[in-house]
């Protein structure tokens, strides 16, 4: 059923993509801070390699999924006209696609996690100085910086742009879309962020390595998004097995 394995392949991108600086969009903009052209030092890279992985960290990735598979996809499949249509003709069979879909994506989501973090270590790698990247690990691994990457996480709203993408027959998602969903997640920060974690955030954001941090939020998102857009053939035919067995369990149903 080519719609509901439709379903999967967007859900899938959009959730891969894990905003690591939309935390800073709070702050006001800066202009683009030189890089490093020269390659750092083991320790340094291994610093890069943290702040990859506490950025993007399997817990923040859960937070975005479950947002995404049991409040947005639903919400806005049920939006859709074809959906819709599917809806009618097969009640609850837009939710069964999804809650049998929803752990395949999840867990391959997960295990490429790595691949994202290797992107993305080089990127904070030559940005960076070693001081910095421990400055950037302090305040993430601090309770109010791990509070605030969760809120952001849980905050960031995809549901436009899956929409969009969903009417025009798309299967892939844009820096645009995540840069706008990011800002969503800013705006839950400012909205339920405690006075102190606000603080802490500004002060952060005012360091040297939050100026940075903020001036490649682009060059980490077009790295993230080209990550989760990339094709996942095993993934594409769990998804398709999958569906067409729900679509077949539905089917039986009805003609009974």
């Amino acid at each position: 059923m080519a719609e509901g394995q439709g379903v999967g392949r967007k859900g899938r991108g959009v959730i891969r993509w894990l905003v690591t600086s939309a935390l800073l969009l709070l702050a006001t903009p800066v202009a683009v801070v030189a890089q490093q052209p020269i390659a750092a030092a083991a320790d340094k890279q291994e610093l890069a390699a943290q702040v990859a992985r506490i950025t993007n960290s399997e817990e923040v990735t859960r937070i975005q999924t479950r947002k995404l598979l049991a409040e947005t996809l639903p919400k806005t499949m049920a939006d859709n006209a074809e959906f819709v249509e599917m809806e009618r003709d097969s009640p609850g069979l837009i939710k069964a696609v999804v809650e049998a879909t929803a752990p395949l994506i999840t867990e391959s989501t997960i295990r490429q996690l790595p691949l994202l973090w290797a992107r993305l270590a080089p990127i904070f790698t030559r940005t960076f100085t070693a001081e910095e990247l421990r400055a950037l690990l302090d305040f993430y691994t601090s309770p109010a910086g791990a509070r605030l990457l969760k809120t952001m996480a849980g905050g960031a709203d995809f549901s436009a742009s899956l929409s969009n993408t969903m009417a025009s027959g798309g299967s892939t998602l844009t820096t645009q879309h995540a840069r706008a969903a990011a800002l969503a997640g800013g705006v839950e920060v400012a909205r339920s962020a405690s006075p102190e974690d606000l603080a802490a955030l500004q002060a952060f954001a005012n360091s040297a390595a939050g100026i940075k941090m903020r001036a490649i939020a682009d060059e980490v998102r077009e790295a993230t998004v080209a990550w989760g857009n990339e094709p996942d053939p095993a993934l594409d035919a769990q998804i398709e097995k999958t569906v067409e067995a729900v679509v077949t369990k539905f089917a039986g149903m009805s003609k009974q």
